[in-house]
């Protein structure tokens, strides 16, 4: 994994996937509230959150995080993380 947003964003684009063959993926523990859109691509790791209303963009990975926001948008290629 490449830990800059910048360099992930370059290189998904120079790898040039089609939208159709990303795959969103959500690990059992984590809890998706309602009217989330999850765009493609999307990884959710275990026991992350994502509060109601909440939009994820292309290749957003969200890692043991509280999303505590309603309404909140989160662009592509971001990766979110709860640092203590």
């Amino acid at each position: 994994m490449i830990g800059r947003n910048v360099l992930t964003e370059e290189l998904f684009k120079r790898l040039n996937v089609p939208l159709d063959r990303l795959v969103t993926i959500i690990h059992y523990t984590a809890f998706i509230g309602e009217n989330v859109v999850l765009h493609p691509g999307v990884v959710v790791m275990c026991h992350a959150y994502i509060a109601p209303r909440t939009e994820l963009g292309i290749g957003t990975m969200v890692k043991s995080i509280l999303v505590s926001d309603t309404m909140l948008n989160v662009d592509h290629y971001v990766i979110l993380q709860w640092v203590r």
